[in-house]
């Protein structure tokens, strides 16, 4: 049985509820990897720190987007439109990385 998005937010967000919202910390991480076909290969990581919202929030992204509050900005990532969002993800910023190193 799939599970969406919205019902895997759920699940964290009700394991949560007595968590007070300043011990919420969450680290999104990612690891981007290119290979070459002479056996060369290069990895780069970035992540991004935040804290897991006390209800979902956003209408630009899905997923845990939702609950992925950013106290810089004052919004989840989903309430971040894809120009602001993009670059300031792990992805988007592992993809900087990367891209700089190739």
């Amino acid at each position: 049985v799939a599970v969406s998005g919205f019902d895997r937010n759920q699940e964290i967000l009700t394991a949560l509820r007595d968590i007070p919202d300043n011990e919420r910390q969450a680290l999104m991480r990612a690891t981007l990897a290119a290979a070459w076909p002479d056996g060369r290969t290069l990895a780069v990581q970035a992540s991004i720190t935040g804290y897991i919202a006390s209800y979902q929030f956003g209408r630009y992204s899905g997923g845990f987007d939702r609950i992925f509050w950013l106290p810089r900005y004052g919004r989840t990532f989903a309430e971040l439109p894809a120009t602001w969002r993009i670059p300031l993800t792990h992805r988007g910023r592992a993809a900087l990385k990367l891209i700089t190193k190739l």
